[in-house]
């Protein structure tokens, strides 16, 4: 992908994640947030990358499902699978996979609350979170190969 393809899949997921958000804080059912919630306690103990990537993929599926329209949720799933990738290029050291839980957590208990507005919030902000992290490494990577020069 192109730095202007990441940039589009970024531009364009953001609002998707927060429209899934809102959508999901409206229709989710009992059955779906108690699977999230078992599905925060393995996000927690594990420390595995591989297997953390997976088990955040289940979540955002969880989720999508949630949100009761096929359409958008293929869309965020492809969107995702885009960008997923470029998790396994991120530092092992990055702020990414530790923020997950308390984000995850802080939704669960939005959806809980059925308070919409931040439904629509917090996943914005984890894709930021995202975002920013990718950035980071981007720019480390390119200031760490420009000094070859």
């Amino acid at each position: 992908m192109s730095f202007q393809d990441l940039k589009d899949v970024f531009e364009i997921r953001l609002f998707l994640v927060g429209l899934s958000g809102r959508f999901a804080g409206e229709r989710i059912t009992t059955e779906e947030l108690t699977n999230l919630k078992e599905l925060l306690v393995d996000i927690k103990r594990e420390k595995n990358r591989k297997e953390l990537i997976r088990l955040d993929a289940e979540f955002h599926n969880v989720i999508n499902d949630s949100i009761k329209n096929k359409t958008l949720a293929l869309t965020l799933e492809r969107l995702r699978n885009q960008i997923g990738r470029l998790w396994f290029f991120a530092k092992e050291n990055d702020r990414y996979p530790s923020q997950i839980p308390k984000n995850f957590e802080d939704l669960i208990a939005a959806l809980e609350q059925r308070d919409v507005k931040s439904c629509e919030q917090i996943p914005r902000n984890h894709a930021m979170l995202f975002i920013n992290q990718i950035k980071d490494n981007l720019y480390v990577e390119v200031k760490d190969t420009s000094s070859f020069t």
